[in-house]
């Protein structure tokens, strides 16, 4: 059995056949149905990240999309902030989406406050060390990811350590927190 079978068998990975272009239409979709839902109850998405992400991630699942929490607690990060991660198999390859919706209330605004348990802003450090990643959760509220792109990611909450060459293990490593 090669490695990428052990994971996705693992990882309940099916091979049915989703194209990327669906999975990133139910992802737009998705993300604009919940941003209008909380819109309609809120003026904030501040603190918000987990009431998103588990709404969206239940929602996507409900379509066949294979779905992680990404909680920063779980890496022993000081603050805790949810996010998602999707991941499906296209030619033989994993691909990996994160949505974070709620990203840009780490963005240093007025009458905004740093949260104690931060030592700086998440936005700026992203914004300084992977632009591409920084605008997309900004302005999309998701982002296709690499390795490196979620550990600039974690690095912006106060991550210190480099996260596994394979995210495969990172996606173990969140449902191993159930």
């Amino acid at each position: 059995m090669s490695l990428n079978s052990f994971y996705y068998k693992l990882l309940h990975i099916e091979s049915k056949p989703l194209s990327e272009t669906y999975i990133l239409w139910e992802i737009e979709e998705t993300i604009k149905e919940e941003m209008d839902s909380i819109q309609n109850w809120s003026s904030s998405i501040e603190g918000l990240c987990k009431v998103a992400s588990y709404h969206i991630g239940e929602m996507l699942r409900q379509k066949g999309i294979s779905i992680a929490y990404l909680n920063t607690k779980n890496f022993s990060c000081a603050f805790e902030h949810v996010a998602l991660l999707v991941y499906y198999e296209i030619s033989n390859e994993i691909k990996y989406i994160l949505i974070d919706v709620t990203y840009e209330q780490f963005l240093p605004v007025a009458n905004r406050r740093l949260n104690p348990k931060l030592k700086s802003w998440p936005g700026i450090c992203l914004m300084e060390n992977n632009f591409s990643l920084y605008e997309n959760l900004c302005t999309k509220g998701y982002s296709s990811i690499t390795i490196k792109d979620l550990n600039d990611y974690m690095k912006s909450f106060g991550y210190t350590n480099n996260l596994n060459n394979n995210l495969f293990d990172v996606i173990l490593h969140t449902h191993k927190k159930k």
